[in-house]
């Protein structure tokens, strides 16, 4: 079987900006940072609400990672943090910031598994196995080894990940040796709740939320 994955970068500004590779950085540091990063995604959807607070009286950014984090270092860590999350919503669409940093977390811990193999983010996925099959979009993380891969459709609220499509890389790529996720901002069983709810959502596919990312992937063990 071979497999190939073609790259199409339509964020590849937010993924060079070094505000967004040093939240990414520091998420990959632990599981209670990566966790923070994960709850900040689903907490605050925009400049005004990292920096003020939703509508309301509720904690801005800085304040919740005060509350959020144990340690002074891990605080002062959030802070940071906070003010980072600022600057990217203030340059580029805070919707494309939200799933952009999902995806790289995410492929930061599928790191472990397929270094040194493939492992890409924002590829078609094209498998030639007696016949042929190309995604009908881009996929938002896949790893393979040459013998199993996965593909992971990352979402920052739950109620945004689009069913067909998740049908379509099960039907087609877990007879490839493929395992398929979906990975949100929302808790695991949120986010399953919420998919369900609209729609049948296949067995196959497993569903992770910032609570599970640090020790639910990736998917196949190492």
């Amino acid at each position: 079987m071979r497999v190939v994955l073609d790259a199409e970068r339509a964020h590849q500004a937010i993924f060079e900006d070094e505000d967004f590779q040093f939240v990414v950085e520091r998420a990959s540091q632990g599981k209670a940072m990566l966790q923070f990063v994960g709850a900040a995604i689903r907490r605050y959807d925009g400049l005004q609400d990292v920096v003020h607070g939703k509508a309301g009286g509720d904690q801005n950014m800085e304040a919740y990672a005060n509350s959020y984090l144990r340690d002074g270092r891990s605080r002062s860590t959030g802070v940071d943090l906070a003010r980072r999350f600022a600057r990217l919503y203030e340059r580029f669409d805070a919707g494309n910031v939200r799933g952009c940093l999902i995806e790289a977390m995410v492929e930061a811990r599928l790191r472990v598994r397929y270094a040194g193999t493939q492992l890409e983010n924002n590829v078609f996925v094209e498998v030639t196995n007696g016949v042929r099959y190309r995604t009908s979009t881009s996929a938002d993380v896949v790893g393979h080894d040459g013998q199993r891969g996965e593909c992971h459709d990352c979402k920052a609220r739950a109620r945004n990940v689009e069913m067909p499509w998740i049908v379509e890389l099960v039907t087609e790529l877990t007879p490839h040796e493929f395992r398929i996720g979906v990975a949100t901002a929302d808790s695991a069983p949120a986010a399953s709740h919420e998919m369900s709810s609209t729609a049948r959502m296949p067995h196959a596919v497993v569903v992770t939320g910032p609570e599970s990312w640090w020790d639910g992937l990736p998917l196949w063990s190492v």
